[in-house]
């Protein structure tokens, strides 16, 4: 099969994130800022794709195999889970989301794009 050179179209409800760099944070005199927002650059050095939504119990469910959320219903999001908790080596949210992708672009035929 010849290796083709348009991008790949995202999945259904995924944006493309181009690579480039933005102000991340808040001024100091912004009312209601929080230590935590210092203003600083950010460089994404890859495009990648996000989700438009948050991830749904069935998405989690048909990847992680379980349902951490509290309240059960596979429309809603999953509510008990955090970002330091979905990218832990034990819930391997992350890595399951990567493996997807990586077999997305395979199976269109993007293989140079997986890295």
């Amino acid at each position: 099969m010849p290796l083709s050179l348009r991008k790949p179209k995202p999945p259904k409800g995924f944006v493309l994130i181009p690579a480039g760099s933005f102000m991340m944070g808040s001024p100091k005199t912004e009312n209601g800022r929080d230590n935590d927002e210092e203003l600083h650059r950010v460089k994404l050095t890859r495009s990648f794709y996000a989700q438009q939504t948050q991830v749904t119990q069935a998405q989690w469910k048909e990847l992680m195999g379980t349902n951490p959320s509290y309240f059960k219903e596979d429309s809603l999001s999953v509510e008990n889970v955090n970002w330091f908790e979905a990218c832990d080596r034990r819930t391997l949210w992350c890595g399951a989301i990567k493996n997807v992708q990586m077999h997305f672009l395979a199976k269109k035929g993007f293989r140079k794009h997986i890295n």
